[in-house]
């Protein structure tokens, strides 16, 4: 997994492993950006406050005044007034004091602070979020309020809230884990747009996957800008630009670069592996053409061989005739030839006679 973190914050060029990861692995990266985002956004800083103050109870006990509750009127004889750069807070009950929702004075506060409380002796008006003028806020009114409530009870309700928080945290980390999917099917989207600019074949599961990986750096940077004390909800947008910029940067460095090598592997194991099929049929188209002249050539050398057959045969006729004619006398009688020589006796008996001849006479046979 720090791997996967690696790659996608330092090496641009490496994103195409990162699309090679199984699901399991992928989902476990995606559960920890969101971890991440949730931790920094609401787990820190509710927790550094809690232990700042001390806890809610010990947070009430120190600033919330005496105060008693009862009949649908709230009595807080000493007031309670705080205010800070993103909270407003006044509660007074005396009986001239009413709050006006229209005065100009209150939609101005409720514009400027996000978190704004007021109170009178027969209501609370509670805003959560500053969005301006006409932003939303709650209102209790006490006389729907039965019982009795004073600052004691108040205390002592306080340990039946951290169940309460703990569902709340829970209930905050799925709302971030699914926006986080939700957002990402959006920048998907803007990525398949940039991959067919660039002619890059990409499927939409891929974008999916390289627009989770693309968003681990605004991820976070939002996350520690939030926890440094700024104020994060204008970084939508920049952070989108961020994404698809690396995206964009993911698919020029890593993506086009792998299916390049991709192709230049896959010729050379074409290559190689037609090679010796090529040479095989080269020495075998060369065997074949050989045979093939052989074949032809085969009939014209029997015919020159049986022409010099013939020719020397008609050479040796004259020889053979002379040879086959009696030896006769000179007195023209046939001599008489040895019977006990076979024939060709005489001319044993010429090499008998040739015997004597040696080298030193100057004969050499």
């Amino acid at each position: 997994m720090i791997r996967d973190f690696q790659i996608a914050l330092f090496r641009l060029r490496d994103y195409g492993k990162l699309l090679r990861r199984s699901l399991g692995r992928f989902i476990a990266f995606c559960l920890m950006l969101s971890m991440f985002t949730w931790l920094a956004i609401y787990v820190i800083p509710v927790g550094s406050a809690w232990i700042r103050v001390g806890g809610v109870r010990h947070f009430l006990d120190e600033h919330i005044p005496d105060f008693t509750l009862e009949n649908g009127k709230l009595s807080m004889p000493k007031g309670l007034h705080l205010e800070g750069a993103d909270y407003y807070i006044d509660i007074n009950t005396s009986p001239e004091n009413k709050i006006n929702l229209d005065a100009q004075e209150t939609r101005t506060l409720m514009a400027l602070k996000t978190i704004v409380l007021l109170g009178d002796a027969d209501q609370l008006i509670m805003q959560s979020e500053g969005t301006g003028i006409g932003s939303r806020y709650q209102q209790i009114r006490f006389n729907e309020i039965s019982g009795y409530l004073n600052k004691d009870v108040l205390l002592s309700l306080t340990r039946y809230l951290y169940v309460p928080m703990v569902l709340v945290g829970i209930f905050l980390f799925f709302v971030t884990l699914i926006g986080f999917f939700f957002f990402n099917m959006v920048e998907a989207l803007l990525g398949l747009i940039i991959a067919r600019v660039l002619r890059v074949p990409l499927r939409y599961g891929e974008s999916y996957r390289l627009a989770a990986y693309a968003r681990a750096t605004s991820t976070i940077l939002v996350g520690l800008i939030n926890l440094a004390g700024f104020d994060t909800e204008l970084l939508l947008y920049p952070a989108l630009v961020l994404d698809l910029f690396i995206f964009y940067r993911a698919l020029q460095a890593g993506l086009v670069r792998d299916e390049e090598a991709e192709s230049a592997q896959s010729a050379r194991e074409l290559s190689i592996r037609t090679a010796p099929r090529d040479a095989a049929e080269t020495a075998s188209d060369g065997l074949t053409n050989a045979e093939a002249q052989d074949t032809d050539t085969e009939p014209a050398r029997r015919a020159e061989v049986s022409a010099e057959k013939r020719e020397d045969a008609a050479d040796n006729m004259p020889d053979a005739a002379e040879n086959s004619e009696p030896h006769t006398s000179e007195s023209g009688e046939p001599e008489p030839q040895d019977a006990a020589l076979p024939d060709g006796g005489a001319e044993e008996a010429d090499k008998s006679t040739r015997e004597d001849i040696t080298p030193s006479d100057g004969w050499s046979f």
